[in-house]
């Protein structure tokens, strides 16, 4: 293939979108081994291409292992480590391609960003403990009360990946204009709240 060329097919696509560590979440090595191992698996038996990004906030064991697991594998044609080479329109290229989203839930603004791309959105917290502050658990929680996203355990994601790709659920067809308004005013609210 070309350089600078992915092997993009008409396969579904999901796209894998991870944060980092925050002030109350850590990244741990078994849950994302556990989460890796799932996403292979269900990209072996489903024929689904998986589009990486990791982020600047992403731990460099985190990336090494991400890189390790997925880069180069046939099932796998794009795994972009922000922290090695970063390029322009990454992130808007993988929501624009693919047909359903896996986000890692520390970020707010990632989460609202994969919603926003008006597709199915699965959200995984691949963290020691699932510490989160309860701003940031009413913004995850209010999503989910409004069909925007589904949540993901790392040890067993194969049903919800199958829900995300299969266009059965009203949810997973992407968040109509009127529902991201909604959506929209309750992120800032809570986002915004003293």
């Amino acid at each position: 293939k070309e350089e600078g060329k992915i092997n993009i097919d008409s396969k579904k696509k999901i796209g894998v979108l991870f944060g980092g560590d925050t002030s109350v979440s850590r990244f741990d090595e078994n849950s994302l081994k556990i989460f890796l191992n799932n996403l292979e698996v269900f990209s072996e038996k489903s024929g689904a291409q998986i589009l990486i990004t990791t982020s600047r906030r992403t731990p460099s064991w985190a990336d090494k292992l991400i890189k390790e697991k997925m880069s180069g594998r046939p099932w796998c044609p794009l795994c972009v480590i922000a922290n090695d080479s970063n390029y322009p329109g990454i992130v808007a290229g993988i929501l624009g391609l693919s047909d359903a989203l896996l986000v890692s839930g520390e970020s707010m603004s990632m989460v609202s960003e994969a919603v926003l791309a008006e597709k199915p959105v699965g959200v995984f917290l691949p963290f020691v403990k699932n510490n989160l502050k309860s701003k940031h658990q009413d913004f995850l929680n209010n999503f989910v009360k409004q069909g925007a996203i589904r949540m993901v355990g790392s040890d067993s994601p194969e049903k919800v990946l199958e829900s995300l790709l299969s266009g059965e659920t009203s949810w997973s067809r992407g968040v109509r204009a009127e529902t991201q308004e909604v959506l929209q005013r309750a992120a800032e609210r809570i986002l915004y709240s003293k």
